[in-house]
């Protein structure tokens, strides 16, 4: 290689994880991958991206699995008027095939809500036993269909519809509404030619992180007394997986690789770029919509998208708080604009590096850190790919856009023996190779950000093996894997957690004896329990490590 190529390369590579692990580092209001990223999304949670997977299928090799995630951090309990997917909004799952930054493939889900019962407050009688039961007051529907070419005007010979109103699953409520919830029938939908299926509905949410270290200025222990104690840089576990209870909106697709790729076929050559895809989610609603006197809503035929999401927290991290609005209003292909947004102009150079070393006291690689630019907006050349022992994942002319791009050619990993830091962890089948639910994105982007990626070149093509040292390889958020476990089979998410259970309520307040009329008038009775001072509160949570401490967070009651 000449030295203006490694000098190339040593950019492009050093650059490319650095991003990756500023997502989440940046003081910014997001919680977890992408759970309320920007103003308008935040304040409109039903419309708002929060996870996309992508990732061959260990149990039918011919299928790819498409998940995409919505309305971040669902509270199970929170009825009567439990969290659905906004009617009218276009939910679309994306497939760029050729490297463009244009769909090429789009799989678009509309939903309608009717109301059987408008003057009960009730969501459903008890007793359920089918999602299309009569005593299911509140039902969804969607419809599926796919789109060929650009989808935001579509014409009638673009479009195959693939369902009609099919029911969305519904909330889990709780065992009394729902006797067996987990086994209610006809969950997953199939197409007429039953090559593609489909769920829709509440899933817990598959994402996994730490979000009270995170987003406390990445709070691990760096010194004796600092952050947690016996986490360390992340590598040990102790860690929480905060999301854990909590529900999101899922549409999930099992679609045929052939249906996917330039070439409508199927192919098994890892260096054939028509192997690779790019994909993301997105949400779109109507640009005009007047609340009319009513109640009603009447609403515009002009659409304007206001969610996007391919690589976890790329909004949320690398684009200034002044354009994260803007930026999801924009397809992929345009992302060349936002590059140096809250950094340095033109350079992808996250400030997150700067944080890594003040925080942490980790050397990272110079900028402009050409290794993120690689990892998630252009695609790991065969030359680089090749270096690292993994798949391409860059098609000839591939533009730089956010795209979760992924080699369909690579045998997949069964998930028993799946390594949760893919690529870094010698699984060619995870992340950045598309990604799968358990895929520990948290611990890999902060590692890549880190300059491992740079740390495992050779040095005749730029690579410093101090970035694969520790702390750079260790450092991670202290989970390791969803509490719940990794589910093996489609749709590849677990039922949502029953808001009868309430999860995050606490605990229960303390049995005790009914007193009689009598006794209740007398004052020794009487007086309300004396909190804990926000002093004493506050200890109590620093130290608390486990849910058996939480109890002790508790008041007492006298």
């Amino acid at each position: 290689m000449s030295r203006t190529g490694e000098l190339r390369l040593r950019g492009l590579v050093a650059a490319g994880i650095l991003a990756a692990t500023a997502l989440l580092y940046a003081p910014v209001p997001a919680q977890a991958s992408s759970h309320s990223e920007a103003p308008f999304t935040s304040k409109n949670p039903a419309i708002d991206d929060t996870d996309f997977y992508m990732f061959r299928d260990p149990n039918d090799t011919s299928m790819v699995n498409i998940l995409a995630c919505r309305y971040g951090l669902i509270e199970p309990q929170g009825g009567p008027n439990y969290a659905g997917f906004q009617d009218g909004a276009w939910y679309d799952i994306k497939i760029d095939n050729n490297g463009d930054g244009v769909e090429d493939v789009t799989f678009r889900f509309t939903f309608k809500t009717q109301y059987s019962q408008p003057d009960s407050f009730l969501y459903a009688l008890p007793g359920i036993t089918s999602i299309t039961d009569a005593n299911l007051y509140v039902k969804q529907t969607y419809s599926l269909d796919k789109i060929t070419g650009p989808a935001g005007n579509p014409s009638a010979g673009q479009i195959t519809h693939i369902l009609v109103d099919q029911p969305v699953f519904p909330p889990n409520i709780g065992p009394k509404t729902f006797p067996n919830y987990v086994s209610l029938p006809n969950g997953i939908q199939k197409s007429a030619d039953g090559k593609i299926s489909v769920f829709v509905g509440p899933r817990q949410d598959p994402f996994f992180v730490d979000l009270g270290m995170t987003f406390d200025a990445v709070n691990l222990e760096v010194g004796a007394g600092n952050g947690r104690p016996g986490v360390g840089v992340g590598n040990t576990g102790g860690g929480r997986d905060t999301l854990y209870g909590y529900t999101v909106l899922a549409t999930a697709l099992q679609v045929p690789i052939a249906l996917l790729t330039s070439a409508g076929i199927q192919v098994n050559d890892a260096n054939n770029p028509v192997a690779i895809v790019g994909g993301w989610a997105s949400v779109a609603i109507p640009s005009t919509r007047t609340i009319n006197a009513d109640g009603s809503v009447s609403s515009g035929t002009t659409y304007q998208q206001i969610s996007r999401l391919g690589n976890p927290l790329v909004n949320e991290v690398l684009v200034g708080v002044g354009r994260k609005d803007y930026w999801n209003s924009q397809g992929p292909g345009s992302e060349a604009q936002f590059k140096g947004d809250a950094t340095t102009p033109g350079e992808l150079y996250p400030i997150l590096a700067t944080y890594m070393n003040v925080l942490f006291g980790v050397q990272v690689p110079p900028g402009p850190r050409g290794d993120l630019q690689l990892a998630l907006f252009q695609g790991l050349p065969s030359s680089v790919a090749g270096l690292l022992g993994v798949a391409p994942t860059q098609r000839p002319g591939e533009v730089y856009s956010d795209q979760l791009r992924l080699n369909t050619a690579v045998a997949p990993t069964p998930f028993g023996s799946a390594s949760r830091l893919g690529y870094l962890g010698g699984d060619g089948a995870g992340f950045p190779n598309g990604r799968r639910p358990c895929d520990d994105v948290v611990d890999i982007e902060l590692r890549a950000v880190a300059g491992i990626i740079v740390g495992l070149l050779p040095p005749s093509a730029g690579g410093n093996p101090i970035y694969a040292a520790s702390p750079n390889k260790d450092l991670g958020d202290g989970v390791d894997f969803p509490q719940r476990g990794c589910r093996y089979f489609f749709p590849f998410m677990w039922s949502p957690t029953s808001g009868f259970a309430a999860f995050h309520a606490g605990a229960a307040a303390p049995h005790k004896t009914v007193p009689s009329v009598r006794a209740i008038r007398d004052a020794s009775v009487k007086g309300f329990p004396e909190g804990i001072s926000d002093e004493e509160f506050a200890e109590r949570v620093r130290v608390a490590r486990d849910r058996d401490d939480l109890a002790r967070i508790q008041p007492t009651v006298k």
